[in-house]
């Protein structure tokens, strides 16, 4: 099959327009607008779950990072105070009753463990196990 009246310019313009549109649906595959605004998205991005899912003993995510060990640590519920297995907060601060995990972080952050608050910021079960380094502290040899 021969095309004629083609000219290079038309194939790079076709050429920028497809790396244009894979651009785009990679942008839009690894975006936060995936999940609503009550879920976190899993490790893999495969799913997303609602943040009363994670740390419940109940794998919800493919690759089980809901059920990671070391997320599940520091990501502890009120059970009790929240009338059982609830997967939720309690406000300590102005006793106020029982909210989610991102809730709690917008209304009283400074009654859970920070890390917690961090995952809820990036809106996906990723934890980074290193150590944030000490402002001032950069000392070179």
């Amino acid at each position: 099959m021969c095309i004629t009246g083609l000219r290079i310019s038309d194939v790079m313009v076709g050429h920028r327009c497809i790396l244009l549109l894979v651009t785009i649906l990679t942008f839009l595959r690894y975006s936060d607008a995936r999940c609503n605004s009550n879920q976190i998205e899993c490790r893999d991005g495969s799913r997303c779950i609602p943040y009363n899912q994670v740390c419940t003993n109940s794998r919800n995510c493919n690759d089980g990072s809901d059920e990671d060990p070391e997320i599940c640590k520091f990501w502890k519920y009120d059970d009790n105070s929240c009338g059982g297995n609830t997967g939720q907060f309690y406000d300590r601060l102005s006793y106020s009753g029982c909210h989610t995990a991102q809730e709690a972080c917008r209304r009283f952050p400074s009654t859970l463990d920070e890390r917690i608050c961090k995952i809820v910021a990036s809106r996906k079960l990723v934890y980074n196990t290193q150590p944030e380094p000490t402002p001032g502290m950069n000392v070179c040899k």
